[in-house]
């Protein structure tokens, strides 16, 4: 009884009460700015703590794989929305798949043809459905962000919402005494995965051209390298290490300025003071089992 509330729920949400909202609001560009700068701040899964922001159908906790159940979040209900403005709009400019996505298609059936010997088809259809979902907010995102300013804008909110997330991360550390946090995410893996790609976004947009607000890309960049260090991932760590190392490398190839050679000396001179501090929790993590 309470799966089927949840279905009857969903299908009003996203069926109904989503393209409802995108049909009003097509003529209103404020709005759409509005619902998209919600969309992106909401990826982060809770404002405290973990999935506040949706809800799961047959959960299955016992199964190792990254779609443990068919997950809904709410922030794709909003997707919906922003994807019927979009499409009624401006039909002539609207593109269902951005370009290159054809790729990803293609990743998506040849997974998809696995149901056929897998041992369970059911999992395979939970990461199914979580990979439509991705669909459909890269085609929100590639169909918003249009001009300059549109990329600017995206920035900004994900730089505000990576500072709230910090916020949250050092709220667990220090105040839940959870030293090895997840912050809002299901993992510490996910949480640095998600901080350390968009933090080489935050940093290759720093130490390029300046524009109006390139401050709160810098910002943003601390706020990732706070996160990833409180959640003590090797994986996230090393990420984030060669990740901006490799911005670094590629903005100095394009062109060394005096700013780039300060980053360059300022992370390297930050980065072995934070390895200092985390060098016994890592040790630790290596070695014991």
């Amino acid at each position: 009884m309470q799966e089927l509330i949840k279905i009857l729920s969903l299908l009003l949400i996203y069926g109904v009460l989503a393209p409802a909202v995108g049909y009003l609001i097509r003529s209103r560009p404020l709005w759409q700015k509005v619902l998209f700068g919600l969309m992106c701040f909401m990826t982060i899964g809770g404002l405290l703590f973990p999935a506040e922001w949706g809800l799961t159908l047959q959960s299955v906790e016992l199964y190792r794989g990254h779609a443990r159940g068919f997950h809904v979040y709410f922030n794709e209900a909003i997707a919906v929305a922003l994807l019927v403005t979009q499409s009624l709009r401006r039909p002539a400019h609207f593109r269902w798949l951005a370009p290159g996505m054809w790729l990803y298609l293609i990743f998506y059936l040849l997974g998809m043809a696995t149901v056929f010997w897998a041992a369970s088809p059911n999992y395979v259809l939970m990461a199914a459905f979580k990979a439509t979902k991705m669909l459909i907010l890269c085609t929100v995102i590639y169909n918003f962000i249009q001009e300059e300013k549109d990329l600017r804008f995206f920035l900004a909110v994900m730089a505000c919402t990576l500072c709230w997330e910090m916020l949250v991360v050092l709220f667990h550390k220090y105040g839940l005494k959870n030293y090895q946090n997840k912050g809002t995410f299901s993992h510490q893996n996910s949480l640095t995965m998600y901080t350390a790609l968009i933090a080489m976004v935050f940093l290759g947009a720093w130490l390029g051209p300046r524009f109006r607000g390139i401050n709160l890309c810098l910002l943003g960049f601390v706020a990732c390298g706070i996160i990833v260090e409180s959640a003590l991932s090797r994986a996230g760590l090393a990420a984030f290490a060669v990740g901006t190392i490799g911005v670094i490398s590629l903005s100095l190839i394009e062109r060394v300025t005096t700013r780039r050679i300060v980053v360059l000396t300022g992370l390297t001179g930050v980065g072995l003071i934070g390895l200092g501090f985390a060098a016994d929790t890592l040790i630790k993590r290596f070695t014991e089992k």
